[in-house]
């Protein structure tokens, strides 16, 4: 498919590339207006301009996968820091607009920032590149930096320019304020997520202390920074010491301190990735499959212990639940080997016990068939939903299969299902009756 000819106001497929930074993000509400207005596609691109390991990258998330695409992506290779915490990032955005009912896809390129960008939108057939810049105070005339004025000069797509606010001279950019987003959120219901494991570069903002506090994390007052404390907690994290885990606040995709300003900034300086947190997400309250698709994830990572699996469908949750149980009768495992009644209850060794039922069936099952179905790239043909929700699809498919006298293996399902879905993206249904005839596997 052409781009749109010269004067035709169509924009189908949107490019936004982000850093990672608030400022980069900036063109998000312009690039949401788009999409909507032009029932257009969004495409997120980062590009990580070095890399520590030799070669080149080039990691889909394709509206599903999250961060085990990207790991399942660089698995032939030393996984870069770098591409691990791009990937993060993008999905998370990506994420957060898919809820908004937005069909967003996320890649991490590898190159020059500029010429990265600029073969992406050729390859994208891009309509519209929507990017942040910087304007200078005191000029009439944008300021352009080495980026954006290489977009400009060199590309034939058109480029929106998003104004991104001025700082004042001399002035230290500040942190985002938690009371400040939530004002612009709307009704939200919070609830807990528990225990997690955040990235650092996720931890963006502060609740109540946005305005104390520089970018670091450290105090703007020059008599709070001669505070030993901070010094105090940086030489425990360097000894290994343990420490309480943060407290966090969730809005999107941002984290905000509720408590643990030191530990964060001592992490910064330390150069920690990622920090033990318990979390508390607020959710749009008028949003109720949000709601549902939470609480379900919620079940199921308290009885399975597993956080990293993803889904935006209701009822997908439940459905994984039902194939670990499945898992567990056709491999049954041991119980704990401490069966004492002083050491655990029954309820307590059963929860243990399904919970390493799931873990292996996560890292047995869950993870291949999330690789095959990413390899065939059956998210373009469910945009918006995540490899878990595919996978309930395929088992539904698979069963189904069985119903018309067919058994086949996982693996077999996966090749008549993509035959059903994988060459036609906009096939929003199948007719499996198209498949009595193939052979058994």
């Amino acid at each position: 498919m052409d781009r749109p000819a010269s004067g035709e106001a169509t924009y189908r497929r949107l490019l936004v590339p982000l850093d990672g930074s608030a400022d980069a993000e900036l063109s998000l509400p312009h690039a949401v207006a788009h999409a909507r207005a032009y029932m257009a596609r969004l495409l997120l691109i980062r590009v990580v301009s070095s890399l520590s390991a030799a070669g080149s990258v080039a990691v889909e998330l394709s509206g599903e996968g999250g961060v085990q695409a990207a790991l399942g992506a660089l698995a032939t290779q030393e996984p870069d820091p770098q591409v691990i915490a791009a990937a993060i990032y993008l999905e998370e955005v990506a994420q957060r607009l898919r809820a908004e009912g937005l069909t967003v896809e996320a890649v991490v390129r590898e190159g020059p920032v500029a010429a990265t960008i600029l073969a992406e939108a050729d390859a994208a057939l891009t309509d519209l590149i929507i990017i942040a810049i910087a304007v200078r105070d005191g000029l009439a005339r944008l300021v352009l930096g080495d980026v954006a004025d290489e977009l400009l000069r060199r590309t034939s797509c058109p480029i929106l320019y998003v104004r991104t606010e001025p700082s004042q001279d001399g002035a230290i950019k500040r942190l985002r304020s938690f009371a400040e987003d939530l004002a612009q959120a709307g009704a939200v219901t919070a609830v807990p997520l528990g225990l997690r494991e955040v990235p650092m570069d996720r931890i963006v903002g502060s609740v109540g202390r946005a305005h104390d506090l520089g970018p670091d994390f450290v105090p703007l007052s020059p008599q709070r920074r001669q505070d030993d404390r901070l010094k105090r907690v940086m030489d425990a994290m360097s000894s290994g010491q343990p420490l309480p885990p943060l407290q966090l606040h969730k809005l999107g995709y941002n984290y905000y301190v509720l408590d643990g300003h030191h530990r964060v900034a001592a992490a910064r300086a330390l150069g920690i990735r990622e920090l033990e947190a318990e979390v508390t997400e607020f959710l749009s309250s008028s949003n109720t499959e949000q709601q549902q698709v939470f609480a379900e994830r919620r079940e199921f990572e308290r009885r399975t212990g597993l956080t990293r699996v993803g889904a935006t469908r209701p009822g997908t949750y439940p459905r994984l639940l039902e194939m670990i149980r499945e898992h567990a009768e056709a491999e049954p495992r041991a119980h704990p080997a401490d069966h004492s009644p002083t050491a655990q209850t029954d309820a307590q060794r059963a929860a243990t016990t399904f919970q390493d039922v799931a873990r292996q069936w996560y890292y047995a099952f869950f993870q291949p068939m999330a690789r095959r179905i990413r390899e065939r790239r059956l998210g373009l043909a469910f945009p918006g939903e995540r490899t878990a929700d595919i996978l309930v699809r395929l088992r539904d498919f698979r069963a189904e299969e069985a119903r018309l006298g067919h058994e086949v293996s996982w693996e077999a399902a996966l090749d008549h299902f993509a035959i059903a879905y994988g060459r036609s993206p906009a096939r929003r249904g199948w007719n499996l009756r198209r498949f009595v005839r193939l052979p058994r596997r």
